[in-house]
């Protein structure tokens, strides 16, 4: 989630001259020197008057009362690559009296956008708004709001934070697919196609495993079989889909990464959004376990809002340890470079294919600028859709055309 963290203040208020105050300070000093060396008490005087109109300017900026609740809203809710987001600051003066003239800036990736916010009373309230710029994919922090007090002679200002910082996390963007991702239905080996006569209390039997619950054993068909027997609910029948990313860094280029991870994000929302149990696993070791609904839809899309390239690793490519090897009966989708090799492919397909394999090749560069050392495209084995996006070209028109063939 690439980050960006804007500059943080002390957590106690600061009283710090503007520049305006620190040349006035300057000629006072310079203006006592000069009247002390030529005996000039006029000059003296002039200069002590300049002093004392700087620490007054500090000592009025120091106790100008500023308590100020501080909380934010984004409209849209979800932050979009290309899109311009509107920020709603909603502020509540919390101090017991009205609050100066104020300063108001939101950092974001730098200074961020400045206000003026006039006086409010004790409780009272107002809502700033602004446009954030348009946002790359990652995460973001938006805040913490700082509020800025100036003297009416603008030779001193006191710097304040309110309330908390704001996390902006953008996914990829999301593209319509008119060719659905397909899947079957997960059956364990071994398991028995037993439905009750109303169908509707579970879908299969199948062996009990250590850890199961014992709730769940079926006592009639176990005593009939001699074999313990557990009910597999009908959730568990659900198709699969594994979305499985190839982020080794040596075979993207920035642009063609951001399409990869642009298809990982609307293959899984497709999936999901027809009730499909969708994992999302990385070379990089993510692996968001097999999930299903609105929860598992957030946490895939953040994985890949983060998501960045890594160096190449000793190893398979295909992580087996966070959620153990790809299973033969998941639906895969593998997405990676025509920079990979054949070898490299089959290793991120995972062993035995008892189910739908697709391979999305993504080309980082056009064929009109390959060299003769450029790798030649990986082939898929017979029986594997093959998806091949070309450079600069829009992930949802090529994997649609390859379903249409």
């Amino acid at each position: 989630m690439p980050s960006a963290s804007p500059p943080q203040l002390p957590a106690w208020p600061r009283a710090v001259l503007t520049a305006r105050g620190w040349a006035l300070l300057a000629v006072a000093l310079v203006g006592a020197a000069a009247g002390r060396l030529f005996g000039v008490a006029e000059l003296e005087g002039l200069a002590a008057a300049a002093a004392v109109a700087v620490i007054a300017a500090a000592v009025y900026a120091w106790r100008q009362p500023v308590r100020l609740e501080v909380s934010r809203s984004l409209h849209p809710p979800q932050a979009a690559p290309g899109r311009r987001n509107a920020v709603l600051v909603h502020m509540r003066n919390a101090g017991s009296k009205a609050t100066p003239v104020l300063t108001i800036r939101d950092p974001f990736d730098g200074p961020g956008p400045q206000e003026l916010l006039a006086p409010l009373g004790p409780g009272g309230t107002r809502t700033w708004r602004y446009i954030l710029p348009e946002l790359r994919r990652g995460s973001f922090t938006l805040g913490p709001l700082v509020t800025e007090v100036n003297d009416p002679l603008g030779l001193a200002r006191r710097l304040r934070t309110a309330g908390a910082g704001t996390r902006l996390v953008v996914h990829p963007r999301i593209l319509p697919l008119r060719w659905p991702v397909a899947a079957r239905a997960a059956q364990r080996e071994g398991s028995a196609a037993t439905v009750q006569d109303d169908g509707q209390e579970f879908a299969t039997l199948r062996e009990y495993v250590p850890g199961d619950d014992v709730r769940r054993v079926h006592w009639p068909s176990s005593a009939r079989t001699d074999t313990l027997l557990v009910r597999e609910d009908l959730v568990e029948r659900l198709g699969r889909v594994v979305v499985v990313v190839d982020l080794r860094r040596p075979l993207w280029s920035p642009a063609a990464l951001e399409v990869a991870l642009e298809g990982a994000a609307s293959v899984a929302d497709d999936a999901l959004g027809r009730g499909l149990q969708v994992r999302l696993v990385a070379t990089d070791g993510t692996d968001s376990g097999l999930g299903l609904g609105p929860r598992h839809r957030g946490k895939i899309l953040d994985e890949l809002a983060l998501a960045t390239s890594h160096p190449v690793a000793d190893g398979p490519p295909l992580p087996t340890s966070a959620g153990g090897a790809v299973a033969g009966s998941d639906h895969t989708i593998v997405l990676t470079s025509d920079r990979a090799s054949p070898d490299d492919v089959r290793a991120l397909m995972g062993r035995r294919r008892r189910a739908p394999v697709t391979v999305v090749v993504v080309e980082p560069r056009s064929r009109g600028s390959a060299t003769a050392s450029r790798p030649t495209p990986p082939s898929p084995p017979p029986g594997v859709r093959l998806v091949r996006v070309a450079a600069g070209r829009d992930f949802a028109a090529a994997w649609n055309e390859a379903g249409l063939r």
